[in-house]
Formats: C-alpha cells, sequence, structure tokens
C-alpha cells in the first residue's frame, strides 16, 4: 500500500467442500458446514485503487474426540510421540470440571461449563460436550456436591470423556489430525487462552496481560540473523531456548509476543503456576542467581540481565554503550556494575530473597482495592501506571501495598532515603537521591557540566566506567528502589574515581579496602 493511502474496501473469499462465499466485511465470520479444509483469501484495495496480493490460508474444520483419542498416541506408547496426557493429567486444566461439579460451590453454574468441557456450542453441530449432553440426556445437577462427577463418570462416560479442559480445548478439534500436524492447531497465541481467561469482570489475565510490554513487543530484534537476540524478544524463542523439552529444535527467528504459554507449560505442572523454567540462572559476569534465591522469579531473570560482564567490558568503547536493556536480576543480586578495586560493594537486596518470589512476588502481586481495576499487579506486571496509561486510570498508582509486610505503610516508592547520599542538602526519597546521584556523575562525563550524555569514541577508559554505571542504574528503571545500597554505593564510587573526593556533603556509604588516593592511578 502506497505510503499515505488507507484501506478502502476488503474482498474476502472463501472455498471448501461444497462450500464457497465472499465477504467485504473488514472481520468476517464464517461457521464450516462440513468437515474438511478449507481456503480462506484476503485481497485488499487502498484509497488509491491499488490492489494487494491474495495472502491465502487454511482453515481445518473438524469434530471433538475427546480426551481418550488423544492419550490413543499421546500418553508414551509410541516412542516417536511426544507424551503430552502424562504431565496434563497433572495440571489444574485437567481436574476443573470434575473438582468444581463436586465441590464449586452454589457460585458454580451451567453456564461455568462452557469454558470447562469441550467443544461447547450451541450454534454448532460439532461433537463437542453440549451436542453428546443433549444426546444422552444428562441434566447439570440442581446441587453441586460429592458425587456427582462419579455420576456423570459412571452413566454417562462418553459425556466424561469430553469434561474438563483438555487438549482439544487448546488445539481444537481433532477428527482430522490423524497424526498429521495440519490437522490439528499448535500456536503460541494468546487468544487460545483467552477463549475463557478473557472474561471481564472475573477471568482477567488476558486483559491485564494485553496492557503490558510483554504483549506490545518491539519486533525490531528478530529475524534472520537475530538468533542471539529472540531467546527474550520473541515468544516462541524463548520457549525454544529455556525449555529443556524443545533443545532440539532449531530456534525460531519469527516475531511473536511473550504470551500465556511463553511462560506457563499447558502440559506440565512440575512448577509452581506451571511456569516453564525455574532453575539457575547464569548473569553476564558469570555470577549465578540459584533457584532458591530467585523462586519464580527465576523464570524472568532468564531475559532480564545485563548480558556483561562489566569488570572487562567497560574498559573500551562498544557502540550501543553499556548493559542490555533491563539489567534488574543483576541489581537484585548486588553485582553487574563495574566496581572499583578497593570498595566493598552490597550483598544481594532483600528483594531478591526475602520476598520468596523476587519479581513475582512483587510485579505480581494483587491490585490493591482502592486502586482502580486491574491498573497494576498481575498479568500486567506493572508497579505503577501513570494517570491516562489505561481508561481507567486517572490518577498516578503505585501499587505499594506489597511493601507494607517489610516496610509499613509505604506512601510511594520514592520512600525517604536513609541519608543525603547525593550531597544537595536534604534527605529526600530515595528515587531522588538517585536520579541526584547520575546527575552528578553525568556532569563528570562529556560534554562536561551537563547530566545528559553520549558515549563515543572519545571517551577515556575512566570515563566508560562511569558512563557504564550510570546506564546500568538507569536501565534498571526503578530508580534504585531493587537495590537501593547497591546503587548509591556505585554512582558514588564512580564520582569518587572521576573527581578524586567523595560526592560533597554527602552521606557516604562506600566502605574501602584500599587508600583510595591510589585510584587515580588505576
Amino acid at each position: 500500500m502506497a505510503e499515505g493511502a488507507t484501506i478502502a474496501a476488503y474482498a474476502w473469499t472463501i472455498t471448501g467442500p461444497d462450500f464457497s462465499a465472499e465477504s467485504s466485511d473488514q472481520n468476517p465470520t464464517f461457521s464450516p458446514p462440513k468437515v474438511g479444509v478449507y481456503t480462506v483469501k484476503l485481497v485488499i484495495t487502498d484509497s488509491n485503487g491499488a490492489q494487494s496480493e491474495a495472502a491465502e490460508t487454511t482453515v481445518t474444520a473438524a469434530k471433538y474426540m475427546g480426551i481418550s483419542n488423544c492419550s490413543a498416541c499421546h500418553s508414551g506408547a509410541l516412542p516417536t510421540v511426544a507424551d503430552k496426557v502424562t504431565g496434563w493429567k497433572e495440571t489444574g486444566h485437567a481436574t476443573f470440571f470434575s473438582e468444581e461439579i463436586d465441590n464449586g460451590g452454589s457460585h458454580y453454574g451451567e453456564n461455568c461449563i462452557h469454558c470447562h468441557t469441550v467443544g461447547y456450542d450451541e450454534l454448532a453441530n460439532n461433537g463437542g460436550f453440549d451436542d453428546v449432553q443433549a444426546e444422552a440426556g444428562w441434566v447439570f445437577p440442581a446441587t453441586i456436591e460429592e458425587g456427582n462427577w462419579e455420576t456423570l463418570e459412571t452413566v454417562y462416560p462418553k459425556l466424561a470423556n469430553l469434561a474438563n479442559i483438555q487438549c482439544e480445548s487448546c488445539h481444537g478439534p481433532g477428527s482430522q489430525h490423524n497424526g498429521n500436524p495440519a490437522g490439528i492447531a499448535v500456536s503460541l497465541d494468546a487468544n487460545t487462552c483467552g477463549y475463557c481467561h478473557d472474561a471481564m469482570t472475573h477471568h482477567v489475565k488476558n486483559y491485564e496481560w494485553d496492557t503490558s510490554m510483554h504483549a506490545n513487543p518491539t519486533a525490531y530484534p528478530t529475524g534472520p540473523g537475530r538468533e542471539g537476540c529472540v531467546e527474550c524478544h520473541s515468544g516462541i524463542g524463548f520457549v525454544q531456548t529455556h525449555d529443556p523439552d524443545y533443545a532440539d529444535e532449531e530456534i525460531s527467528t519469527d516475531a511473536a509476543p511473550i504470551s500465556c504459554a511463553v511462560c506457563h507449560d499447558p502440559h506440565n505442572a512440575d512448577n509452581p503456576h506451571q511456569v516453564r523454567a525455574m532453575g539457575d540462572v547464569e548473569l553476564g559476569n558469570g555470577v549465578v542467581v540459584s533457584a532458591d534465591e530467585a523462586g519464580m522469579g527465576a523464570l524472568c531473570m532468564n531475559c532480564h540481565k545485563s548480558r556483561q560482564n562489566a569488570s572487562e567490558y567497560a574498559v573500551e568503547y562498544h557502540s550501543h554503550f553499556g548493559p542490555h536493556h533491563g539489567p534488574q536480576s543483576d541489581l537484585l543480586k548486588g553485582t553487574g556494575g563495574y566496581e572499583y578495586e578497593g570498595v566493598v560493594y552490597a550483598a544481594f537486596s532483600p528483594h531478591m530473597k526475602l520476598t520468596g518470589d523476587s519479581c513475582v512476588s512483587c510485579h505480581m502481586s494483587a491490585t490493591p482495592a482502592d486502586a482502580p481495576s486491574r491498573s497494576v499487579g498481575g498479568h500486567s506486571f506493572r508497579m505503577s501506571a501513570a494517570a491516562g496509561l489505561l481508561e481507567n486510570v486517572t490518577e498516578d498508582v503505585e501499587n505499594t501495598a506489597v511493601c507494607s509486610a517489610c516496610h509499613g505503610d509505604v506512601p510511594s516508592f520514592n520512600y525517604l532515603a536513609k541519608g543525603d547520599y547525593d550531597g544537595d542538602g536534604e534527605q529526600e526519597g530515595i528515587q531522588d537521591e538517585i536520579h541526584g546521584l547520575l546527575a552528578l556523575v553525568g556532569k563528570q562525563l562529556p560534554p562536561y557540566g551537563d547530566e545528559a550524555f553520549t558515549v563515543t569514541e572519545e571517551y577515556n577508559t575512566e570515563e566508560l566506567k562511569a558512563a557504564y554505571n550510570c546506564t546500568f542504574i538507569e536501565e534498571d528503571k526503578s530508580g534504585g528502589v531493587h537495590n537501593p545500597k547497591y546503587s548509591v554505593q556505585l554512582l558514588q564510587s564512580s564520582y569518587h574515581a572521576m573527581t578524586g573526593q567523595d560526592v560533597p556533603n554527602a552521606d557516604i556509604i562506600i566502605t574501602w579496602t584500599t587508600n583510595v588516593s591510589d585510584w587515580s592511578e588505576m
């Protein structure tokens, strides 16, 4: 489409077994009248009258078969076919209907089972739960109580075969599969989960995720030649890199959001909440964050790390100088900055281990009752939301409630620092103190006197070290909150290395093991 042109018309054609249809709607829908393969084509006409080449895809229409059909091949009996059923049986999906119909209480009703059974669709004769239900004459029980599931399973075994959240709930009906991958759907698309998990006001996970940065990544670091980037910047790349079940696959460089099934393994309940990876994480400088330290946050740390060994990297110029974006894991561990010889730096932040699950404990905490619905916490991963970020957020929101267990009532993440670390004569919030230190160090770097700087080949070694530390703290995005002491120490020691003196009039929290006057010779 030419620059400045807009879409003027849509031309859809759909063909299949004894079927043909056309539509000019932007988003048409159709219900396949027969089992088989349908071809969908789209031609777009722009406001200049130019037509696009036809975009084409195929859709396989099938009927639902139930778990017995999937188990025949995917339960480990066939050595060349992946065993997905055994692991799935341990997940909450596998027993949700059967548990709720016995113990769900008065809130559990017949409307709920649209999502908790396979193929429930009143408008389609697709072999789904509702079709077999009508044929068998089963009636939703008047009382939710123990024994309901046993009765259904015993008296209506065909119906039980389609109960609970099964393979076909995510992969689509399987009657045309027959071992052919083209006959079944495999996708990391969040809409697969959103069919059930995006129903406001109570089923909110997809709504939250859709407002997050994970749902809207840049496609820039994907495509051929980006094999080293896609392990974090593409959902499929992350799965293939970090899930051992996919270790033998060639890493795809396709762009894809970090969606539900990227972080959660639908077939495996070994980890809490079915998160894919909770092993140890090695940072760029070789320091290891153990799974015991990080908990479920270890999943996040696979990507949110600096990827550089500052002690080697920061002593010479590089294009795109600095740590990779998002070095939060390094900060939490108390490592990753350029550490000057003769300085004793802080150990890891209590925010790492005392929270239980590090990143997850704070960034996925519940939305406070007095905050706009779903503005922070949960699968939004936000700790704060600025006014106007979402339609329902009319003023700034900070989810400081999660801090209260350790810090008491905290009105803001910019909580009062324990000292005047930037030496401006005022003991301010920790984020203000960090920003003050960043400005002080920045003014010591070319072009000198201006806190903003851009690293160039003209920087000398000492300037590169200090610039790295400033960029490291900036890229963390927390304003020092993730690890206040380590952040202050890095910046104060950078200032000292640049000027030969402490930050004037500041509370200094550096411990030296050597004569700091020797720094100028290092």
